[in-house]
């Protein structure tokens, strides 16, 4: 199952609520598969969420 990730139109000052990183960059609505959670997350975490522990290593990555 594919978490839904969804771009927050404005990049503000934030805290990624799953690594802990604050910083002024795009963040993320994170929607987990299993349980109805619902998380900020930065664009590294959003990656490592969507295309697995390898990111940008992995082949769909890559192709997308």
């Amino acid at each position: 199952m594919i978490p839904r990730i969804k771009l927050i139109l404005k990049p503000e000052l934030k805290k990624c609520k799953m690594c802990g990183d604050v910083g002024n960059t795009n963040m993320y609505d994170y929607i987990s598969p299993f349980k109805d959670t619902k998380l900020i997350i930065c664009k590294k975490c959003a990656i490592r969420e969507y295309y697995g522990t390898k990111a940008t290593q992995s082949k769909k990555y890559k192709k997308d």
